[in-house]
């Protein structure tokens, strides 16, 4: 039993940073997060990829924390690690895209011999639906 001794040394560091950063700039730089962006945050920054038992129990926890489950948590984590908020904020958030350079990626795929990717919004999915390309705001 009793918690995980690395996720609170994960916690612990985090709070350090956190403080830290408070202190020496009057700003949290996490304040402004929901309780989901937060959780995906912590969930991103423990190391290494692979779900081990350690990392499925944080997982369940802060998922039901946020009252989600571990399958949105993983594919946000994987968003988070690839882009921060920016990443989750595509992975979660569909719009309609200007016209303009979002337009001209479908022939460029054509092009590089790549099937017809379906659009929708700001999603070009492989027909097969295994692969999604998503464009973000910034």
């Amino acid at each position: 039993g009793g918690p995980d001794p690395f996720a609170l040394d994960q916690l612990a560091t985090d709070a350090a940073a956190r403080a830290h950063a408070l202190l020496t700039t009057g700003r949290d730089p996490v304040g402004g997060l929901t309780l989901w962006q937060d959780a995906v945050r912590l969930a991103a920054a423990r190391p290494g990829s692979g779900l081990t038992a350690g990392t499925r129990a944080l997982y369940a926890s802060l998922a039901t924390a946020a009252g989600r489950d571990t399958a949105e948590l993983a594919r946000a984590v994987a968003a988070w690690r690839q882009g921060g908020l920016a990443g989750l904020d595509v992975l979660e958030e569909p719009w309609d895209p200007p016209a303009g350079r979002f337009d001209r990626a479908r022939p460029l795929l054509l092009a590089a011999d790549l099937p017809a990717f379906r659009p929708w919004r700001n999603r070009l999915t492989h027909p097969r639906g295994h692969v999604q390309l998503r464009l973000g705001r910034t």
